[in-house]
């Protein structure tokens, strides 16, 4: 497999956004316990290598993987939520400064 050049390295990073009045503690609580109970305690769901079957996702079924895409998937869409997810060429960047910019505007 051909590996991409740093120019050629797209980082996308997402953002979940709530009004923060709004109280999700439960809703996150019950993502936590549902996750948990499923193996992965204490544990932030990362697309990226759930996709890609790497990291701590490489001896998951399809199934396992599956299933924490739905729980992540439900958890949003009962949510007023909004996010951002820019994408992001490595190669324009210089180390976080580039990061540091986009959010800062």
């Amino acid at each position: 497999m051909k590996r991409l050049s740093k120019e050629q390295v797209l980082m996308l990073h997402s953002q979940l956004i709530h009004n923060q009045e709004m109280d999700i503690s439960k809703n996150i609580e019950a993502l936590e316990r549902q996750v948990s109970n499923w193996g992965y305690p204490e544990h932030t769901i990362h697309t990226g290598p759930l996709i890609r079957r790497e990291s701590i996702y490489k001896n998951d079924l399809r199934e396992q993987r599956k299933a924490l895409f739905n729980a992540l998937y439900h958890f949003t869409r009962l949510l007023d939520i909004q996010y951002i997810c820019p994408m992001i060429n490595q190669g324009e960047c210089a180390e976080n400064y580039c990061l540091l910019r986009l959010w800062t505007g």
